[in-house]
C-alpha cells in the first residue's frame, strides 16, 4: 500500500472513529445515516492496463476466466492486501453474547464500477416490506430468451453444414447467453454438441435418467418429435427446464436445445409430481406392488421432499395412499374434504382430470391461505386411477414470517404463556397460522413450549439440534433473540434452505423465544442462502474437506447452476463451481465484459461485510452475493451467483 493511499485510509478510519464518539456523546440511541464507503484499493496494476474482458461463467465454456490474468510477484500481490475487518461472529454452543451489529444496509461504491450493496443480515428493508426478489431473476423474460437461442440455432443449422454448426455451439460463444448454450442430440440420443461440456460429445445419453426416474433424453427427444416445446426434469439437485425443437439435416432427424434453472416453487412443484409419476410407472412395470410405488413419496426426509414441498396421493374415491406431510391420513378418506371457501377440493380435481389429458393447476384456501396445487392422473396395472399432487403458498413471503411472529408476540405479552400454549397450537384456527407457516416457542433453554400443531415435540430440548450442515440451530435462534434483538438465521433441512425469524418475549422473570420459518421462493434467495451455507461450513470445517465438499457435482452445495466460489483476498481461486481448471490460479485481474475486475470487486466488497456484487459475462447481467471467512491467518471470500 503506497503512503497516499495509507494516508486517506488512516483519514478515513479516523472520521469514523470520530463520528462515533459524537454519537456517544450526544447520544448512542440516535440512527446513525447511511453512508457510502469508497474503496482507496487502486484499481489494477500497470500491468493489467490493457487487459481484454473476458467471458465466463459457471455454467459457460469455462477456460476463458484465465485469459485476462496477469500474473503478479509475490511483492505486487502483497501490495493489493488491505486491512482485514475483525472477524465479528463467535462459537455459539454456549450461547455468548456475540458483538452487536447494524442490521442497516450500506452502499459501497467503487471507482468505475457497479454499485455493490452490504447486508449484514436478511433482515433488511426489502424482506420486512415482503417485496419480491423475484423481479432479479425474470423468467418470463429468461424463457423468451431460451426461445430466441433455440430458434438461432434452427436458422443457423439450416444453413450451414454439420461439421461447422457442432464446431461454432460447442467452441464458441457465438451461442452463449448467460447460462444459456445450445446442445443438439441425435434420435437416438448421441451427443452431437454441447456448449458448456465437450467432453459429453458423441457419447449417447439415450438412457440417462434423473433422481426420480425421469428419463431425459428420451422426454427431449420425444417432445421435439412431437413438434417442439418445454421439458422438466431434475438435474444437479435442481429442477431444470428445457426447450427443444425437432430439426433435420441430409434426411437425419436432430434435436437442438437449451435450458435453464429456475428455482421458483411451481417449477419444483411440478418436477416433484412428474418426478412421483415417473417413478409410479416404473414400479408398476417392474410389476412390483402399488404400495412399493407410493410407500417413497410418503418419507419425511425422502428424495420426493424438498423444504415444505411435498407430495400427497389419492385414488378417485378420495382415499389417501401417501402423504409427505402427514403420514398418518394413510387409509383415511378425503372425499368430501372442502376448504374454507366451500370447494370440495378433491372432488373437483377427480372430476377435471377425468377429462383431462395432462396435469392441472387447482386453487383452493387452506390454512387460512390460498394455496395453488399441480396435480396429474396415474393408472395402476388393475386399472384402478389415482392422482399425485404437490402444493404450495404463493402468498407466504418474507413479510407474512415477520407479521406472523409479531402478531404472536403481542398475544404472549397480553394473555400470558398459557393461553399463548392453546391458540397457538389449534388445529381448527388458522389465526396464528397462514398456510404451512405456524409458530413456535422455545425457553431459553432449548425446551419446546409451542411447536405450531404438532404437540409431539411439545416438553422436547432441542437445544442440540443440528441442521443438514450440522449447524446447532436452536442454539443460533436464542442467542439472535437474547443478544441481536431478533432477526433471521438461515439452516439447510429437508433438502432445502430454510430463514426462520426470532424474536424474544420477556413474561415476568421468564423470557422465551418466539418464531417462524420460511423456505425459499426465489432463485435470488437461494442463491444467497446457498452462500451463507458454504461460508458457514468453511468456518466449521478444515480448508481440504469443505473445498472438496464445494466442488463435488453431486453433494448439497451444487444445486443446478448454483454453485459456490472462494477466493482468497490475493484472488488466488480455491473453489470455482466444479471447475476444476481454475483452481490455484491467480485471479485479481480476471475482468467481465466490460472490463470491470470483478474478482477485485468481490474481495474488496466482502472485506465490509456480506455484500450483493453485479457484474457482466457472456452478455447478461450476474448478481453474486460473498461473505468473508477467517481461517487463522487466511481471509477467504465465499459466494455464488446466477444470470439474471
Amino acid at each position: 500500500m503506497n503512503k497516499k493511499v495509507a494516508y486517506r485510509w488512516t483519514l478515513c478510519v479516523s472520521s469514523i472513529l470520530c463520528l462515533c464518539a459524537i454519537q456517544i456523546v450526544i447520544g448512542g440511541e440516535q440512527p446513525i445515516n447511511k453512508s457510502t464507503v469508497t474503496d482507496i484499493q487502486s484499481t489494477q496494476s500497470e500491468s493489467s492496463q490493457g487487459a481484454q474482458a473476458v467471458g465466463v461463467g459457471m455454467s459457460s465454456n469455462k477456460p476463458d476466466i484465465l485469459k485476462n490474468t496477469v500474473n503478479k510477484t509475490d511483492q505486487e500481490s502483497a501490495d493489493q492486501d488491505q486491512v482485514i475487518p475483525q472477524e465479528m461472529s463467535e462459537e455459539v454452543a454456549d450461547i455468548t453474547q456475540p458483538e452487536s451489529m447494524s442490521p442497516e444496509k450500506m452502499s459501497v461504491v467503487f471507482p468505475d464500477t457497479l454499485t455493490v450493496t452490504r447486508q449484514d443480515s436478511q433482515d433488511t428493508a426489502r424482506a420486512q416490506s415482503g417485496v419480491s426478489v423475484d423481479e432479479l431473476f425474470d423468467e418470463d423474460a429468461k424463457r423468451k430468451a431460451a426461445v430466441t437461442l433455440v430458434d438461432r440455432g434452427v436458422e443457423y443449422f439450416n444453413k450451414h453444414s454439420l461439421a461447422d454448426i457442432c464446431h461454432v455451439f460447442s467452441h464458441t460463444k457465438n451461442f452463449i447467453e448467460g447460462e444459456l448454450y445450445l446442445f443438439v442430440y441425435s434420435a437416438d440420443g448421441s451427443v452431437f454438441a454441447h456448449g458448456q461440456q465437450s467432453d459429453l460429445l458423441w457419447k449417447n445419453l439415450h438412457n440417462l435418467h434423473d433422481s426420480f426416474g425421469t428419463p431425459i433424453v428420451q422426454s427431449i427427444i420425444k417432445k421435439a418429435q412431437e413438434g417442439g416445446g418445454w421439458v422438466i426434469y431434475k438435474w444437479r439437485n435442481a429442477t431444470k427446464v428445457s426447450y427443444v425443437k425437432e430439426v433435420k439435416k441430409d434426411g437425419k432427424s436432430y434435436i437442438i436445445g437449451t435450458g435453464y434453472y429456475p428455482h421458483s416453487k411451481p417449477d419444483a412443484a411440478v418436477n416433484l409430481v412428474k418426478g412421483a409419476v415417473g417413478f409410479f410407472n416404473k414400479t408398476i412395470k417392474e410389476g412390483r406392488r402399488v404400495d412399493d410405488a407410493f410407500s417413497p413419496l410418503s418419507y419425511p426426509i425422502g428424495r420426493f421432499i424438498q423444504g415444505d414441498l411435498y407430495l400427497y396421493a389419492l385414488d378417485f374415491k378420495g382415499n389417501n395412499v401417501a402423504n409427505g406431510k402427514q403420514p398418518s391420513l394413510i387409509g383415511t378418506n378425503s372425499w368430501n374434504y372442502k376448504d374454507s371457501a366451500g370447494v370440495l377440493v378433491n372432488q373437483e380435481i377427480v372430476k377435471r382430470l377425468k377429462t383431462s389429458e395432462g396435469g392441472i393447476w387447482i386453487e383452493y384456501m387452506s390454512g387460512g391461505a390460498p394455496k395453488r396445487s399441480y396435480v396429474e392422473k396415474i393408472k395402476d396395472a388393475q386399472g384402478n386411477d389415482y392422482f399425485i399432487g404437490c402444493g404450495y403458498y404463493p402468498d407466504a413471503t418474507r413479510k407474512r414470517v415477520v407479521d406472523l411472529v409479531r402478531k404472536g408476540y403481542h398475544f404472549m405479552k397480553t394473555h400470558g404463556l398459557s393461553e399463548s400454549e392453546r391458540a397457538f397450537r389449534d388445529p381448527g384456527s388458522s389465526e396464528y397460522r397462514y398456510g404451512d407457516l405456524s409458530l413456535f416457542v422455545y425457553d431459553l433453554k432449548g425446551k419446546v413450549i409451542v411447536h405450531g400443531t404438532n404437540t409431539e415435540l411439545i416438553g422436547q430440548n432441542h437445544l442440540d439440534h443440528k441442521d443438514d450442515d450440522g449447524r446447532l440451530y436452536v442454539r443460533d435462534m436464542i442467542q439472535e433473540a437474547r443478544y441481536g434483538g431478533g432477526g433471521w438465521i438461515d439452516v439447510k433441512m429437508k433438502n432445502s434452505f430454510k430463514s426462520i425469524y426470532v424474536e424474544k418475549v420477556d413474561l415476568g422473570m421468564k423470557s422465551f423465544v418466539i418464531g417462524s420459518g420460511i423456505y425459499p421462493i426465489s432463485k435470488h434467495e437461494s442463491m444467497e442462502l446457498l452462500a451463507k451455507s458454504g461460508a458457514d461450513y468453511l468456518e466449521t470445517h478444515e480448508l481440504q474437506e469443505a473445498c472438496a465438499d464445494f466442488v463435488n457435482k453431486e453433494g448439497q452445495f451444487v444445486r443446478g447452476d448454483l454453485n459456490l466460489f472462494v477466493f482468497d483476498t490475493n484472488g488466488i481461486c480455491y473453489v470455482y463451481g466444479d471447475d476444476m481448471s481454475v483452481i490455484w490460479r491467480p485471479l485479481l485481474d480476471a475482468t467481465d465484459d466490460n472490463g470491470i475486475l470483478f474478482v477485485q470487486e468481490m474481495i474488496n466488497a466482502a472485506k465490509y461485510g456480506a455484500s450483493e456484487v453485479r457484474y457482466t459475462l457472456n452478455g447478461v447481467e450476474k448478481i453474486g452475493y460473498v461473505k468473508m471467512v477467517q481461517k487463522k491467518d487466511t481471509v477467504f471470500i465465499v459466494g455464488s451467483s446466477y444470470f439474471r
